[in-house]
Parts: C-alpha cells; sequence; structure tokens
C-alpha cells in the first residue's frame, strides 16, 4: 500500500477568503466592514502566525486532526453536553430476547477489535475503497480519562473485555480469548446471562461522574485512584461498555434517542443514569430488543460512526450462534460479581443526572437513504434549503448556521473543503422564494446556489 501523503500545508489567501465567507454571513453589515478594516491594519502580524503555524505543523502528517482533536479534549464541558452523540438502530428482525441480542452484540464487538478488515465490509460508502489513515478506528475502542486541562485518550490494545452496565452494577464479559481471538458465542452468552441474572448487592460504579465537567470528575477520580486503582484500570481498559436496561426503549424517536444518550431522568446518586461517558463506544440494549449507539465524537467522525451503525447492526443480526473458535471455560476465570468501588470518602451532589433535551425535526426518505454516500455529500440539497427555509421563517435569521466541515479524515494526495451549511446565494435564494419574483428568476438562483453548495 502506498504511504499516505502529508496533509497539505493552509495557504493564506485561502484562509482568508474562508474566513471572510463566514463571517459575510453571519456578522451585521456594519460589524463585518469593522472586521475587514481590522484585518487590513493587522495583516503583517497576521501572515507572521500564520508563517509559525505552517513552521509547527510542516513535518505532521496529519495535523489538522491533531489540531481538531486537542482542541475537543481541551474542552471542559461534560461530555453529554457536548461531544456524545446518540444513534438508534433498526429495530432487530430476528431477536426476541434480550440477553441473547446483548450476547450478539457483545461478541459482534469482539469481530470488529479482533480484525479490522470486518469494519470494512460493512462500510458503503463512496469511501470505502479509498486509502485512508486509520488513527479514528485505532482509537475507536479506546477511552477518554479527564485531566485538569485536557484528556488524554487511552487504549490497552492487550485488552480483552468489554463492560456490562445492569441495574447500576457494572460487570466485566470476557470477549476475546489470550490469543485476541473472539470467543465463540456460547461462553459470551453463558456470561451475559449469569450478569443479567446476578440478584446480589447493588455496587455502584464511577459512570455516575463521567456525566460531570470534566474538571470536576478529574478532581474526583484523583481522589478515588488512592483505593480504587484496579477498578478503575479494569473500567478505562474495556474495549467498549453494553448497558442492558430493564425496560422498553420509548415509542417516540424524540424520546428513545434522548434515552439512549442520557438515560433514566430519574436516575439518582447511586445508580446515575447508567451511561460510561468516557468510553469511546456505549451500546444500549432494551428489553424490547431495540439497541442504541452512544459515540464519544472526539475521536470517531460522523463517516465513522455510520458504519460502526451498520456494521454492529447488521454483525447483530447475523452473528446468533456462529462458533469462531473452541475455547474452554477453563482458560479465563470468569467473574460475575460487579466491579467493586470504595466511594466513601467522595463527597458528590445529590443528582448527577445531566439532561438536556434534544429537539429534532423528521423528514420523509427512501429506504437505504446513506447510499447518498455514494454519489456526493452527506447532506441532499432539499434537505439543506428546506431546513434553512424552515428555520429562517421561524426565527427570522440564519446567522447561527456557521460551516460543516467534511473533513475529520485523511485523504491520499488531496485536501477536503468546508461544505458552508449557508451561501451568499442560498440566502438569496431563500429571500426570492419569498418573494413575488418571478419562477425563472427563482429557479436559476436555485441552480447557482446548488452548484456552490
Amino acid at each position: 500500500m502506498d504511504s499516505l501523503s502529508n496533509f497539505p500545508m493552509p495557504e493564506m489567501s485561502i484562509t482568508a477568503c474562508e474566513i471572510k465567507q463566514v463571517l459575510k454571513l453571519t456578522l451585521e453589515s456594519k460589524q463585518f466592514k469593522q472586521f475587514l478594516s481590522e484585518w487590513e491594519k493587522n495583516l503583517d502580524y497576521l501572515s507572521l502566525l500564520h508563517s509559525d503555524f505552517i513552521e509547527r505543523v510542516k513535518e505532521k502528517e496529519n495535523w489538522t486532526t491533531e489540531e481538531f482533536i486537542h482542541k475537543l479534549l481541551s474542552n471542559r464541558e461534560s461530555i453529554p453536553n457536548s461531544t456524545s452523540v446518540p444513534f438508534l438502530l433498526k429495530q432487530s428482525q430476528i431477536h426476541k430476547d434480550q440477553t441473547f441480542y446483548v450476547s450478539c452484540l457483545a461478541m459482534s464487538v469482539g469481530m470488529l477489535k479482533s480484525d479490522d478488515s470486518v469494519l470494512k465490509k460493512y462500510d458503503n460508502t463512496k469511501f470505502s475503497s479509498s486509502n485512508l489513515e486509520n488513527t479514528q478506528q485505532s482509537n475507536m475502542f479506546s477511552c477518554r480519562i479527564p485531566g485538569k486541562t485536557k484528556d488524554t485518550i487511552y487504549g490497552d490494545e492487550k485488552s480483552k473485555h468489554v463492560l456490562v452496565l445492569f441495574k447500576g452494577c457494572a460487570f466485566i464479559v470476557y470477549i476475546l480469548s489470550s490469543k485476541g481471538e473472539t470467543l465463540n458465542f456460547s461462553e459470551i452468552y453463558a456470561q451475559i446471562k449469569a450478569i443479567t441474572n446476578y440478584d446480589g448487592k447493588i455496587i455502584p460504579s464511577v459512570c455516575k461522574f463521567t456525566s460531570l465537567k470534566r474538571n470536576k470528575w478529574n478532581e474526583i477520580r484523583e481522589n478515588l485512584s488512592l483505593k480504587n486503582r484496579e477498578s478503575l484500570k479494569f473500567m478505562e481498559n474495556s474495549i467498549a461498555t453494553i448497558i442492558v436496561e430493564d425496560e422498553d426503549c420509548p415509542s417516540e424517536y424524540h424520546e428513545a434517542i434522548n434515552h439512549v444518550k442520557f438515560g433514566d431522568k430519574l436516575g439518582d446518586a447511586l445508580h446515575g443514569n447508567m451511561r460510561y461517558y468516557d468510553q469511546i463506544v456505549n451500546i444500549i440494549v432494551y428489553k424490547n430488543c431495540v439497541a442504541g449507539l452512544l459515540l464519544e465524537h472526539t475521536v470517531v467522525d460522523g463517516y465513522l460512526m455510520y458504519v460502526i451503525c451498520q456494521s454492529l447492526y447488521y454483525l447483530g443480526e447475523t452473528c446468533g450462534e456462529k462458533t469462531l473458535i473452541k475455547k474452554s471455560f477453563d482458560e479465563i476465570k470468569f467473574n460475575f460479581n460487579p466491579i467493586f468501588f470504595n466511594l466513601e470518602d467522595i463527597e458528590f451532589e445529590g443528582n448527577l443526572c445531566v439532561r438536556n433535551n434534544i429537539e429534532y425535526f423528521d423528514f420523509f426518505g427512501y429506504e437505504g437513504i446513506f447510499t447518498i454516500l455514494k454519489e456526493q455529500r452527506l447532506y441532499e440539497v432539499w434537505i439543506n434549503f428546506g431546513l434553512q427555509l424552515a428555520i429562517k421563517r421561524t426565527f427570522g435569521t440564519l446567522k447561527f448556521l456557521l460551516v460543516t466541515p467534511t473533513h475529520v479524515r485523511h485523504f491520499k494526495k488531496g485536501r477536503t473543503n468546508p461544505t458552508y451549511t449557508i451561501t451568499e446565494k442560498s440566502v438569496k435564494f431563500l429571500e426570492e422564494l419569498n418573494s413575488n419574483q418571478s419562477s425563472n428568476e427563482v429557479i436559476n438562483t436555485f441552480v447557482k446556489a446548488v452548484k456552490e453548495h
């Protein structure tokens, strides 16, 4: 395979054009003129800053993703209120038993972890044959460790287990053998079954703290690590987290997607909301065999999120009772007791359930709508313009719609450009659409706006 080219260096003139294009659409006319004046006055200094930046990143293969991740990891806001992205998978067509379905999804994670090529089989986008760097895929099964001013991404390549959260407790479930191969279905199922039958003492985990702001969680974690080092290690070394809910998934989509992200709104200081936000991949499985995914956006972009969802759904539907290898239960010492944490000296608020509801809109699509990715950008123009029109009529402005970056990964010998959610021509199109302009003029403006997107 050819080596990847370093990500191209930005040119000052192109950067200036992009900045001006965005600010012209988002600032008031007077503010924009003031910005242009200040820009010209400080052009020499800005050019010096640009040169210093080029010098700093010129030898880095993928500097743009490094900058992106650095900024996200430095964000001190809580993960559920910033970088956590929820997904709802299609209703399972074959599963009626929750424990069986959880086992299938756990086995699917093992297959993805043990063989990099499995994920690519479920990539039906236009990027599937591209030569891409694997920074994101290598960090997919990792954990975000809180820091005082900046978090770190940690992944244990030798890890063999996932976490299973059930009734407020965290359990260890082994999905890989000592050789890194996926365990057979019966062994994984036996562990999950033992956990769902657990009726012992409830031992709270640290999951509830991961919904706090990052500096606060870091402070608590430092105190915890004094008496809970081994328990924290089990949590942070895990490949993924699977949450077994003891209720059905809400029937309304907006309620379901909010539940996937935030858990039970009645979450308390003891049980929290049963989401391990530090984990990059959380899989939530409801009693009625509906599954959701909660993915941490810091190291996984929208493209890879889609492929993860696609692969887990189809693997979960098809893996069933396949036996990949023959193993003996004697090889691994399974422990069906919850991970123990000593929380006696930890002070925290009475209610840690962070819940800011997300509002959604629905649009009619068609089966396999993500095949759009094979032909063009993620968002069809008709969705983009339709949403702009609705927001314009509702709020009277579009100035909070900024830029949608299409880059988060590294293409061979190429750069990616931002997609502007609003452009001068799309704004003009909406103005004409709301006026008494002739249909010919509106159509001409529409065509120009489409080309600009």
